[in-house]
């Protein structure tokens, strides 16, 4: 949720084929607590953007049976993606396409 608003409303998640595999991506911004001072005074939530990228089924991708049969499902990346792990206050994410060559850009 982001809380800057009263009341708090959800964080957006994209999609987009930012892979240009002709399968949908998925852009969300995760949410996790930060710690605070003393009994956790000044405490808050790092909101950090994350790519799910669509993959083909196997043995433990999100989305896929126990034993890796379906379509496809959602594997998180994480390499070529360090910049937006840098990233700890994101309220927003647009996906930009142009001349079929994504661009991602967050908000904070």
């Amino acid at each position: 949720m982001d809380t800057s608003h009263d009341p708090p409303i959800p964080l957006p998640i994209r999609v987009g084929d930012l892979s240009l595999d002709g399968f949908p991506d998925l852009v969300p911004i995760l949410t996790s607590p930060t710690s605070g001072g003393v009994f956790g005074i000044g405490a808050s939530f790092s909101r950090t953007p994350v790519v799910l990228s669509s993959v083909p089924c196997g043995r433990s991708v999100v989305g896929c049976s126990s034993n890796g049969r379906g379509r496809r499902g959602f594997q998180r990346l994480t390499s070529g993606v360090e910049a937006l792990q840098s990233i700890t206050d994101a309220r927003g994410i647009a996906l930009v396409d142009l001349d079929e060559d994504v661009g991602l850009s967050v908000y904070t």
